[in-house]
């Protein structure tokens, strides 16, 4: 072989290894292509599918498996038609043999093996090999979409209410026929705009078109009332409820605005207050009118209860002095016919209190002036009292009184003793009064123990009562049959208070009786359970706990201020009477002038009503001084009424009183009062007065400025304690008292004040072994002994600061 013929067969050689370089680069080139493609086609969401030209599967991606629930290796050499129910399979077949060129699309129901029906678009085109290239699209979620929209605008069609439909930016898709027909806006028009732009006008509220903007931007429902106008430029009223719709993966589809025509509503609205205005001119014509007559009538209210008060004033003022002189004639030597005349002044001057009290009571009820008040009680000084009252009677007369108590009842209650005692005492009263033997019976009982009621009934033996005469007894004025009043007396008032006192108290009244076999009326009242200790300490308008002619007053120096000279006399007799020593004034500023410290009294009688200064302002007056914070001061006045308590009781004094004055109930507040604040009568011992006045300079290295400050701080912080240990002795809290004596013993040995300090103990000792007289002198004393002490250290502050 010659050198060309070598050199012929290494080209042919080259091109050979060239063309299968090539050839190869190519292969590779067009595999890594097809699985780019792949790749990509398995990243797809639809199912992409391809078949031979007999229609079998030749390819699938893994968005089958999603779609149809089957894998795609168990599919392939399937027919597509088969993966549809048989009502779908003729139009898949079609689709599938179809060779036309042109891509086919198809929307088909699957049925999953599942069980699950889903909606799919079948979407194919013819490829070289004869075969198929499909797609198939789950469009589920987007026909019910579709379906919900076309019910909804058929809905949104029948309905008056104007329907906007927006898309997520607000831009209006789809309006209704009744918004084109109130807006004079078509849809066409308006589609791809925000109702904003064109509807509202100046009228339009711009605080609501900012809250509905905040709603649509926070994606929040919202109703709103606004002002909006027509294509004609015709402004009309409706209410929008604006609602955001969600996909289940919470991403804002549209807006649907439901809006209500409210026109006509506002049209009304206006007109209403147009008519208002003019009722409202009328009402201020009218109004004038009605307060003028107002102011006639309160002139007229003020005056008869003006009226009805000086009455009460006037006329128990001469029956004190008519009870008080009685009482003490009494108390004299006279002959039967003497004792006889002045038992019965006795008799009638009580039988005209009775009916005074009736008057006046009924007048304060039927005006609606009476209050009652909210203070606690002892239920056995309650039925204490009504013995003390009436028990005497019924015995006198030879009847059976008694009392009885359910041992559920509280000892103690909250509520108006006094008028509780005032309708049992008529109730008790009437049964006495018409009972000629038998007894007479007083129950008190709790019929629910989770109740505040209680139960109180008061039976007899007496005349007893037909069901007529029961039906007339709480009229006004009337009693049972006219021959009552004319046998027995009385106003007929006395049922008729009882019976609106007790609705006042939250109760009701029952009556059960047999004519000529007895009675039994019965009441309840709301009275809620207070503690035993709470009842001390209060003003007591319904009576002393201890009645009776035994006790005495001796040792006692009382001051009486009364202006009647009647009353003075009657006062000053009763009270020396027994064992007391009396000083009388007539005003106001004569008790102030007369409260000396050399002049100490154990307590004070004080009318309510003197000329110039009254009793209420003296007794203010004198609770303002430290020496006289604590002497009691026991009201006696003719306006015997609840709210006349309270202004006792607000002033600063410590029981009430009323005209007349029953002597026994007199002596008894006295009796009870009085030993506890009895003042120190005699100055403070050297052994009380000693002070050590380099106590304190010496505790402080002599600095002079907190020498000052410290003995301040003392003085005003002892007072305040002492303030506080007379308010807990008042009350009987000796526990307070002995607490506070044990701290000022301290407080006194540091500044120097051994006396105070050695005084302070001994009540702290009295108080520890309980003994309520003893604890009280004592506390008496130290309140005196403090001004004395705490001058000398003051005075001993000022030289060692100078």
């Amino acid at each position: 072989m010659d050198d060309r013929s070598e050199t012929d067969t290494d080209q042919s050689q080259l091109a050979t290894d060239l063309h299968v370089e090539a050839t190869s680069r190519l292969m590779e080139a067009l595999v890594e292509s097809e699985n780019r493609m792949r790749r990509r086609v398995e990243l797809l969401s639809d199912a992409v599918f391809e078949t031979d030209a007999e229609g079998k599967l030749v390819f699938l991606n893994s968005a089958w498996q999603q779609l149809t629930g089957s894998t795609p290796k168990e599919c392939i050499g399937d027919q597509v038609a088969g993966y549809f129910p048989a009502d779908q399979q003729p139009a898949i077949e079609r689709v599938m043999s179809d060779r036309s060129g042109t891509p086919q699309r198809l929307v088909a129901r699957m049925d999953r093996p599942d069980g699950a029906a889903i909606w799919t678009v079948l979407t194919t085109s013819p490829i070289s090999s004869g075969g198929i290239l499909g797609v198939l699209r789950d469009i589920t979620r987007e026909k019910e979409y579709q379906d919900e929209l076309s019910m909804l605008s058929v809905v949104a069609s029948s309905t008056d209410n104007l329907v906007v439909i927006t898309d997520p930016q607000g831009l209006i898709a789809w309006v209704n026929p009744a918004f084109e027909q109130r807006t004079g806006f078509l849809l066409a028009e308006v589609r791809g705009r925000k109702p904003g732009w064109f509807l509202q006008g100046p009228g339009t509220d711009a605080a609501a078109v900012n809250r509905l903007r905040r709603a649509i931007h926070l994606r929040q429902s919202i109703s709103e009332e606004l002002l909006n106008y027509t294509k004609a430029g015709e402004p009309y009223w409706i209410t929008i409820n604006l609602t955001p719709i969600l996909d289940a993966e919470g991403r804002l589809e549209r807006y649907i605005s439901v809006q209500a025509d409210t026109t006509e509503r506002h049209r009304h609205d206006e007109e209403m207050q147009q008519q208002k205005a003019a009722l409202e001119d009328r009402v201020l014509v009218r109004t004038a009118e009605l307060a003028h007559a107002k102011e006639q009538a309160e002139a007229a209210n003020s005056a008869k209860s003006s009226f009805v008060a000086n009455m009460s004033h006037e006329i128990r003022t001469p029956l004190n002095a008519i009870v008080g002189f009685s009482r003490l004639l009494a108390s004299t030597s006279l002959d039967p016919r003497q004792r006889d005349y002045i038992d019965k002044t006795q008799r009638a001057a009580e039988v005209l209190m009775r009916t005074v009290n009736d008057v006046l009571d009924f007048s304060k009820i039927e005006a609606g002036a009476v209050e009652l008040e909210e203070a606690p009680f002892a239920i056995a000084d309650l039925l204490g009292n009504v013995d003390a009252v009436v028990g005497s009677q019924a015995r006198e007369k030879g009847l059976d009184f008694r009392l009885s108590v359910d041992p559920a009842v509280p000892m103690a209650v909250v509520g108006d003793a006094f008028r509780l005692e005032q309708v049992l005492l008529n109730l008790t009263g009437n049964a006495i009064k018409f009972t000629q033997r038998g007894s007479v019976t007083v129950e008190v009982s709790r019929p629910d123990a989770s109740s505040p009621l209680l139960r109180f009934a008061v039976r007899d033996t007496g005349i007893g009562l037909s069901d007529d005469q029961v039906d007339r007894l709480f009229r006004a004025f009337s009693q049972a049959d006219t021959s009552t009043s004319r046998k027995y007396g009385g106003t007929g008032l006395g049922l008729t208070i009882s019976e609106r006192l007790v609705t006042l108290m939250g109760g009701a009244f029952d009556i059960s009786s047999t004519e000529g076999a007895g009675s039994c009326f019965s009441f309840t009242a709301c009275l809620p359970s207070a503690r035993e200790h709470a009842v001390r300490g209060t003003i007591d308008t319904h009576g002393s706990t201890g009645r009776g002619g035994s006790v005495r007053l001796d040792g006692l120096h009382l001051l009486v201020a009364e202006d009647n000279p009647f009353n003075q006399q009657v006062a000053q007799e009763l009270l020396e009477s027994v064992g007391a020593s009396v000083e009388v004034v007539d005003s106001g500023e004569a008790v102030l002038a007369r409260m000396t410290p050399d002049h100490p009294f154990h307590a004070i009688l004080m009318d309510v009503q003197m000329p110039g200064m009254d009793g209420l302002e003296a007794t203010r007056r004198l609770r303002q001084s430290p020496e006289h914070a604590s002497v009691p001061i026991i009201a006696m006045t003719a306006n015997a009424q609840s709210e006349d308590a309270e202004a006792c009781r607000d002033a600063g004094m410590d029981d009430f009183v009323p005209k007349p004055i029953d002597p026994d109930r007199l002596f008894a507040t006295i009796a009870r009062l009085a030993p506890r604040h009895r003042p120190a009568e005699r100055p403070p011992s050297a052994r009380l007065l000693a002070v050590d006045t380099d106590a304190l300079p010496r505790l402080l290295h002599h600095d002079a400025d907190k020498v000052r400050h410290f003995m301040t701080k003392w003085s005003d912080t002892t007072q305040a304690a002492l303030d506080q240990m007379a308010t807990a002795s008042a009350d009987g809290d000796l526990t307070t008292v002995g607490r506070l004596a044990h701290s000022l013993k301290s407080s006194g040995a540091t500044v120097g004040a051994a006396g105070f300090a050695e005084a302070c103990e001994e009540l702290e000792t009295a108080c520890r072994a309980g003994d309520d007289a003893d604890a009280v002198e004592r506390l008496g004393s130290i309140r005196a002994l403090f001004p004395h002490v705490r001058d000398l250290l003051m005075d001993s502050v000022a030289a060692h600061v100078r």
